[in-house]
């Protein structure tokens, strides 16, 4: 009986392996037949014909009569990924009215072919959203802007070619003499109108952004941060008009008249002075203070910090949208205030019966073209963003700011580093994915996500930005498969100690005692978590052995490929920078003069090597002061 029952299993499972098989042949030339999120759509099959053969073409690509420098880039990524796989570069026709899709073109931007498909671009879209399909014998490539036309040549090259970039030094190719023509039918609109990543490579390299579709974050502003005082300078101003400002100095009187309409005044100017630009941001001195003279003391009691900001912010929007309107009335100009420090709790009441935030009042509503950018600046990244009970503050502001704004004009700032201490890991690996998902549902239109951005840094700054841009873009694609893609490409056969790594830092925090499982990134809170009973001696040494693996893993190509085998140690050795780290600060008894020595020669090295030129963000915490002090510390 039991002999039989194993063949009908066995005969079962051939069945399944046969069924399984030949559904999976009959969808092979398919990419992607459903998508769940219909702003992700994608669907791709293989064709009998070629775009290229042989290493030749037939196609050309074609761009509109009027075009700018964001098609050009458009082009020279189709044609660079082309020239890498293949060697060959496609022609570039300039529209002229008379060309059809009948004829081989790559199709970028507003062209004749494109309005031939009769494609529609909605005002969903966004700024960056496009579609890509096959019409005819062309490929139409369509933003909603320019910005969404060099996305979707990005998005076409890298199915096309199959090409990624991971890092500025990490860009897959793929070699082939003959590349088939697919029929594409994708749809992509960003699940954020705005994604900005704060990590330094981001900040310094535009490729880079480009392919991963994310922006610098000045781009598109006057003015980024804490801009009151560069609008209203106190050195010009405050000898005449000390009542401008708050009694200690620090910040603008908001409800002062006078002030307000030179205010208005100045921005006029500077609007006038920057005209290609879509946000001003009118936000409060970096300090936590405002004003307390009695007309500011009356309304925060009535209507919060927050409220007398979005007051003051909608005057000012309403003087300058009128004045646009005779001067430069195409003009669309957002103006963005700061929920930060003192303005971080939205203008909100809870409704004990409803369960819900409610605006205290309409005076305290933003204008349709005024946003608010929330800094949960003390939120605990161990847990996510709507966590009420282990992120109250983050929690309630969200929810309040949620309510005021009615679904738009959300803008969130998010941190991904230990400003206080570069080389500390930061916990947010177990919420990264769920408070992009979150921000998303509550309507967040820009979003903004701050590593360590003055500095080159460890602690996997690469991984973390490639991943956290990847789900900017699409927050339902799966966290943990990004970061196995990744570290595959990035560390080859590396890939699974560095995985165990973050693995180990995410069982660190879940296992420590509750009053430390919030990680604050600040300077001025960190050193809370800088302590030998937090990175332990077994810890560290657990990181060791798993860098040590790592190093063992990749060790047969320092004989097969010397170059990659460097390439590849460096990577490991700069995140064994953190270990090495807390040892010398927290475990430096541990080791002998000479190991101490070894330790501290390595650590200047690899920082030398690898541009980290700072350890927190301060400008005097250098790696030089740093290591200097070690060697005066521990050797003397």
């Amino acid at each position: 009986m039991k002999k039989r029952y194993n063949t009908v299993l066995t005969l079962l499972l051939v069945f399944l392996m046969i069924l399984t098989s030949s559904f999976q042949m009959a969808c092979s030339n398919k990419e992607t037949a459903k998508n769940v999120n219909p702003n992700h759509k994608v669907i791709i099959t293989d064709t009998d014909k070629f775009l290229i053969k042989n290493n030749k073409t037939s196609y050309s690509i074609l761009i509109p009569e009027q075009y700018d420098k964001v098609i050009e880039k458009a082009v020279n990524e189709i044609n660079y990924f082309a020239e890498q796989s293949s060697g060959v570069s496609f022609s570039v026709v300039i529209d002229d009215g008379t060309k059809t899709a009948d004829q081989n073109y790559i199709s970028i931007g507003n062209t004749s072919i494109a309005q031939e498909s009769k494609i529609v671009i909605t005002q969903d879209y966004g700024y960056d959203g496009y579609r890509i399909k096959t019409f005819k014998n062309s490929i139409v490539l369509l933003g909603a802007s320019d910005k969404g036309n060099l996305y979707a040549a990005v998005d076409f090259t890298e199915r096309t070619f199959d090409t990624a970039t991971y890092a500025v030094d990490e860009i897959k190719i793929t070699k082939s003499d003959s590349v088939k023509l697919k029929e594409f039918d994708i749809k992509e609109i960003p699940d954020f109108k705005s994604r900005v990543l704060l990590f330094y490579d981001y900040s310094m390299n535009e490729v880079l952004r480009d392919r991963i579709k994310v922006s610098h974050n000045k781009e598109g502003w006057i003015y980024w941060s804490h801009s009151h005082f560069l609008i209203i300078n106190p050195d010009v101003y405050k000898e005449a008009h000390p009542d401008w400002f708050s009694s200690d100095g620090t910040q603008l009187c908001l409800t002062n008249e006078g002030m307000i309409q030179e205010f208005i005044k100045n921005v006029k100017q500077v609007v006038a002075d920057n005209p290609n630009t879509r946000y001003i941001m009118l936000g409060q001195q970096d300090r936590n203070t405002f004003c307390n003279c009695p007309e500011c003391s009356k309304q925060v009691a009535k209507y919060r910090e927050s409220g007398v900001q979005i007051q003051f912010v909608n005057k000012v929007a309403k003087a300058v949208d009128e004045w646009l309107a005779q001067t430069d009335p195409q003009r669309e100009l957002l103006y963005v205030m700061y929920a930060y420090q003192k303005t971080v709790s939205a203008p909100v009441t809870f409704n004990e019966s409803t369960k819900q935030y409610e605006i205290i009042d309409e005076t305290v509503r933003c204008r349709d073209n005024v946003a608010v950018l929330y800094a949960p600046l003390y939120a605990s990244y161990t847990h996510n963003l709507f966590d009420e009970k282990n992120n109250n503050l983050a929690s309630v502001s969200l929810r309040g700011w949620k309510a005021v704004m009615n679904g738009k004009n959300l803008f969130v700032r998010l941190y991904s580093a230990q400003y206080g201490f570069y080389f500390m890991p930061f916990n947010n690996w177990s919420t990264l994915q769920d408070n992009y998902n979150l921000l998303r549902e509550a309507g967040t239109d820009y979003i903004i996500d701050n590593g360590s951005n003055d500095t080159v840094a460890a602690n996997m700054q690469e991984l973390k930005g490639w991943v956290s841009g990847k789900l900017m873009w699409n927050a339902e694609l799966n966290q943990d498969d990004l970061i196995k893609e990744f570290a595959e490409n990035y560390y080859r056969d590396a890939s699974q100690q560095i995985i165990d790594f973050i693995d180990l830092i995410r069982l660190h925090w879940q296992e420590l005692p509750k009053e430390v499982f919030a990680l604050i990134p600040s300077n001025s809170q960190g050193i809370k978590y800088f302590t030998a009973d937090i990175w332990t001696y077994g810890l560290l040494k657990q990181m060791q052995k798993l860098f040590d693996q790592a190093i063992e893993s990749i060790a047969h190509y320092e004989t097969q490929d010397h170059e990659l085998y460097l390439k590849l140690k460096h990577r490991i050795d700069k995140e064994r920078l953190t270990p090495i780290y807390f040892e010398l600060e927290l475990h430096s008894a541990r080791f002998t003069k000479e190991e101490i020595e070894q330790k501290i020669n390595f650590f200047e090295q690899i920082c030398y090597q690898s541009n980290i030129s700072e350890w927190a963000e301060i400008d005097t915490l250098t790696i030089s002061s740093l290591v200097s002090n070690w060697r005066l510390k521990l050797l003397k």
